[in-house]
């Protein structure tokens, strides 16, 4: 057996210069009348265009205000959907982005695996057929939205059932210990959209031989394996997917 090591890694503002005018105007020189005349009537003129304009520029604003608004309560597209996603359903909340559950005969209703405990649950794509679930792939990162179902395989217990040894690195044999763990899961299966639970059974998974490729956290030399049983997962939902 070989064991491999795991290493956790995880402009500038302008200033505008303002200058008076100094020269001086002539005092005591008469202004013609006509001159007066055409004075009042331009800022007349002005006065009036001014307060159209500024009515329009008014309506203009309340118009960008409103798309500000609206554009900020747009909801963002999605870019990508993660099995991780669908971890609400498992707590009775649906994810918006899936796929309603559909039960049109001649059909499958993906599924998506989640197995771990508490809120450590990782996707478990090798559970069930490839035909009943869904993967993300650089080439198409949405492939889950297609997710109808959620199976949520909890694990409730642990039994220490074999000591795994003989783990190499390099071709030398180790000192490293693999806990062997007969498991039971509490597994709930449950519509992606809505959180509603479907249906629920109990699973006890015990493995009979030890993992052959084991990464080892730096530093430790003993990890635990905890069995799981794909087929007994696959044969609980079969009901559910196929129609």
């Amino acid at each position: 057996m070989r064991a491999t090591h795991h290493h956790h890694v995880a402009g500038a503002d302008l200033l505008a210069d303002q200058h008076h005018d100094a020269r001086q105007h002539p005092r005591n020189r008469a202004t013609p009348w006509f001159l007066l005349a055409a004075v009042a009537l331009l800022a007349a003129i002005s006065v009036g265009c001014g307060g159209g304009d500024e009515s329009s520029d008014d309506g203009a604003g309340d118009d960008a205000s409103a798309a500000d608004v609206d554009a900020t309560d747009a909801p963002a597209a999605l870019e990508n959907v993660f099995d991780t996603d669908f971890l609400v359903a498992c707590d009775g909340v649906g994810f918006p982005a899936a796929a309603p559950y559909d039960t049109t005969a001649g059909t499958i209703s993906p599924v998506v695996v989640l197995a771990g405990e508490g809120t450590a649950m990782y996707g478990r794509y090798g559970a069930v057929r490839e035909a009943w679930t869904r993967q993300w792939t650089t080439e198409n990162p949405l492939a889950l939205a297609e997710i109808q179902l959620v199976a949520c395989a909890e694990k409730v217990s642990a039994t220490q059932v074999q000591e795994c040894t003989g783990y190499e690195v390099d071709g030398v044999v180790t000192d490293n210990v693999v806990i062997l763990n007969e498991v039971t899961y509490e597994v709930s299966l449950h519509e992606a959209a809505t959180g509603t639970e479907v249906a629920s059974t109990t699973i006890t998974a015990r493995d009979e031989d030890c993992p052959m490729f084991v990464s080892f956290t730096e530093g430790d030399t003993t990890e635990e394996h905890d069995s799981f049983d794909d087929l007994a997962i696959q044969a609980f939902v079969e009901q559910y997917v196929v129609h």
